[in-house]
């Protein structure tokens, strides 16, 4: 298998991105999303009006699907290098601020129903019942703290660790009063609108320790990631627990375009180290297909054979499977794949460009980076619980959803590693979630 799915294993030694079909890609894909949502909001419940399933599909594809598709196209890239890293990253989250406040207003004043719109509910009374305006300028402001401290840390990359002694932290927050005072601010605004929140405004305090330690940043890894971005990854990923906190759907983008903007360039790294393109190319799409009938050769018998739930009682419509196929892609597959396979596989593989001891061979690094990252992203799974179809017990269920996501996971980097653009991984991502909930009846959280 390592001969047929890796040959080129462009994740080792990344080319520049030609940039052709970037754009088109992006039109289409948001296209399709919005299609996709507006599709099941009209078949799940009718109650929906018009204008509800128009704002929702428009908030909800404007707040995921356009930032992430646009920021992989080269006029996207010149921009957040050119406006959105400018300031500290100022604009970015005044933007951000400011389309929520266009987004949450409106629906508020509209007096929708808060069972379509499940923020709404939590904040009216996300600190007192009354007024509205009051709750939600107090969640903008805190939204405000969360989206700038990333940026702030950023600037730490560039400078010296300052803690070699313990007696030395009180130098670190003297030395940088901006970043203390808005981790001052973040712990007061977390622990009024989180239910033990203050836990979150301490973690970062600890992230901010952690950065300024002597191990976090090494001479010479200037091209690399190293263990300071691990934390500026995490302080990143704090953002998701604000917003999930109040239930927006696209809380987990919110940390992804904070994880491109702040992490891809604002390192310098630049998208080609990550792999971040969505460019479909004639031999990648070779590729895919080659792997996807791989994939499901493997995993449809071993999840029949672990008789992982009740066998298919029916068979889906053609335009369910693609309204499934289109969200488990984009909502599922392009979050998840960013983050694990942009993000932690690219730790791992440049980890172990560091801690090398002699020279790996191509296949070595990629199928290292790949079985270690997908290790991880069954772990990360475990959280899933059993349906009611479901022949196993809870401990079992979850030991073999662990283990099938892992083999899976196995699949989606491979195929990340051996192109270095993200659609690959992404719609495989997508064709098996979809294959695995509507013909195998595996328990996965739906896309909507």
């Amino acid at each position: 298998m390592k001969l047929v799915l890796l040959r080129r294993c462009e994740l080792v030694k990344p080319s520049p991105f030609g940039g052709q079909g970037e754009l088109l890609f992006a039109g289409i894909g948001c296209g399709l999303w919005f299609i996709a949502l507006f599709f099941r909001l009209s078949v799940r419940d009718d109650s929906w009006t018009w204008m509800e399933k128009l704002v929702e599909c428009i908030a909800l594809v404007g707040f995921s699907g356009v930032p992430v598709f646009f920021f992989a196209t080269p006029p996207g890239s010149r921009w957040v290098r050119s406006v959105l890293l400018k300031y500290d990253g100022l604009f970015f989250q005044l933007g951000i601020c400011c389309a929520l406040a266009l987004y949450i207003f409106p629906v508020a004043y509209l007096g929708w129903d808060p069972n379509k719109f499940s923020w709404l509910g939590p904040l009216r009374r996300v600190i007192s019942d009354n007024p509205f305006s009051f709750n939600a300028m107090a969640f903008l402001s805190a939204a405000f703290i969360v989206l700038r401290l990333p940026f702030l840390f950023l600037k730490l990359r560039s400078q010296p660790p300052l803690i070699k002694h313990i007696s030395h932290i009180s130098k670190l927050f003297s030395h940088h009063l901006e970043i203390t005072i808005f981790l001052t601010l973040h712990l007061i605004a977390c622990s009024v609108l989180i239910t033990d929140g203050y836990l979150l405004g301490f973690a970062y305090i600890v992230v901010f320790l952690g950065m300024n330690l002597p191990f976090s940043r090494q001479p010479g890894c200037g091209q690399r990631l190293q263990v300071f971005d691990f934390f500026l990854v995490l302080t990143c990923l704090g953002a998701m627990i604000l917003f999930s906190s109040l239930h927006f759907d696209f809380a987990s983008f919110i940390s992804v375009h904070l994880f491109i903007v702040v992490v891809m360039y604002g390192t310098g790294l630049g998208r080609e180290h990550f792999g971040y393109s969505f460019q479909v190319r004639l031999m990648d799409l070779k590729y895919y297909l080659k792997i996807t009938a791989i994939a499901c050769i493997v995993l449809i018998p071993l999840t029949l054979g672990l008789q992982f739930n009740r066998p298919l009682s029916g068979i889906p419509s053609p335009m369910e499977i693609v309204t499934y196929l289109i969200l488990f892609s984009f909502r599922v597959g392009v979050m998840e794949e960013i983050l694990f396979r942009s993000g932690l596989m690219v730790f791992v593989r440049d980890s172990l460009y560091r801690w090398q001891k002699a020279p790996q061979s191509q296949n070595q690094l990629v199928i290292m980076s790949t079985v270690i990252t997908a290790i991880i992203f069954g772990v990360f799974h475990f959280g899933n619980n059993p349906g009611d179809g479901s022949l196993l017990s809870e401990l079992e269920f979850k030991a073999v959803y662990i283990f099938l996501g892992s083999i899976a996971a196995t699949f989606y980097g491979l195929a990340f590693g051996e192109t270095n653009r993200l659609w690959c991984s992404v719609f495989l991502h997508g064709l098996i979630d979809t294959t695995a909930v509507l013909l195998l009846k595996v328990p996965l959280t739906a896309p909507f």
